[in-house]
């Protein structure tokens, strides 16, 4: 109840002044404390025996997180600790970010709230990497807005910064390897990335599964990745296959007609044509889902801070004529497509199918708060 209580506070203050940097540290400090301190989610036993037994999962777990938990473990740090610090390390890059490139942190925040958070809380690698994602974002965003709407075909610092971010990434979790497609869409234009989106996706269906987990088992996971592509494997992934590719179509779909639509009401900048070409290669994500693993949504729906970001830039100051209690059209659009976006996320990612083990601890289970009630 205390969380609920909490959480409804900031999406009201939030909502009142968007910009206002004591309510941004207000909800940082609120999602610290819940990433932190909630208990009793999915993933809880496996991170848990993760920790508590570093050697055992030695080829299970990514070389950069390997070591991070190694390193805590000599320093004596309980697991609790072990993830306060990984939740500080996750809020300041992301909020390096947010705080930087968003005319609106605070609304970006909250709809991060709303997703990915929650399903960050108990997938603690993918959201560490997640979050050096969001920070090296800023290395193809400088880019656009310098070249405005020229793609320079030639490799800049800007994309070799962008490119250790994302190999620091996969040492965290395997997965983030997949966002250095990311540099097509900042590097050709539209037909261009439509085409290389075509070629990816049919290597993808020709190309053997075990040639593309020898290639990701350098990152410290061999044991993981082979496990991909056994047999016992295989019935899990044809289980979860059918609502793994609807959700990431329906992504993709409300993706690009809200972009379609921001693409209507001025004329079109960097950012929304890097969002349309980004939403384009990210298409690639389904013939992986469907040959190789459903988990290859997390690289696809990651990139929700992005769209949050440059979505709700995009807002206007303006009030519909005298009424202070009216919002322009283009503002009620812009929002109803964002909460729409993550909602459905929430719904299909967490509250469906994850309520008891991702939605309900957030909210109900929770030590720092516990121990204020005692």
């Amino acid at each position: 109840m205390i969380v609920s209580l909490l959480v409804f506070l900031g999406a009201f203050f939030a909502i009142i002044n968007n910009k206002s940097r004591y309510v941004y540290a207000y909800l940082i400090v609120l999602l610290w404390i819940i990433s932190s301190f909630t208990y009793g989610n999915a993933d809880e036993g496996v991170y848990l025996s993760r920790y508590n037994n570093v050697e055992m999962w030695k080829g299970n777990t990514e070389l950069l997180y390997y070591q991070l938990i190694r390193f805590c473990n000599k320093i004596n740090l309980s697991f609790f600790q072990f993830k306060m610090l990984s939740t500080a390390i996750q809020l300041s890059l992301i909020s390096s970010t947010i705080l930087k490139y968003s005319k609106r942190p605070n609304l970006v925040i909250l709809f991060y709230f709303i997703f990915p958070f929650m399903m960050n809380v108990a997938q603690m690698r993918d959201a560490l990497a997640m979050s050096v994602f969001i920070f090296g974002a800023r290395f193809l965003i400088d880019d656009k807005n310098q070249n405005t709407l020229v793609e320079d075909k030639k490799i800049t610092s800007n994309d070799l910064k962008y490119i250790a971010c994302i190999i620091i990434a996969a040492f965290i979790h395997t997965s983030a390897i997949y966002w250095l497609l990311l540099l097509l869409a900042k590097k050709f234009n539209e037909k261009k990335v439509i085409v290389l989106t075509i070629i990816i996706s049919l290597l993808i269906a020709f190309v053997n599964p075990t040639t593309i987990g020898n290639f990701l088992s350098a990152f410290g996971t061999s044991t993981r990745i082979k496990a991909y592509t056994t047999e016992a494997y295989l019935e899990t992934r044809l289980l979860h296959m059918n609502i793994a590719l609807f959700r990431s179509a329906m992504f993709t779909v409300i993706n690009f007609i809200f972009i379609y639509y921001l693409s209507t009401q001025e004329k079109i900048n960097s950012e929304i044509l890097f969002l349309l070409k980004s939403n384009t290669i990210l298409i690639t994500v389904l013939p992986l889902i469907y040959f190789y693993t459903p988990e290859m949504y997390r690289s696809q729906v990651d990139t929700s801070l992005l769209i949050y970001i440059i979505g709700s830039n995009r807002l206007s100051d303006a009030r519909d004529g005298r009424n202070n209690l009216t919002i322009p059209l283009h503002n009620f659009i812009i929002a109803f497509s964002l909460i729409t976006l993550s909602l459905f996320n929430m719904y299909f990612y967490i509250v469906r199918g994850n309520y008891e083990s991702v939605f309900y601890p957030i909210f109900n289970n929770n030590l720092f708060f516990n121990s204020l009630l005692e």
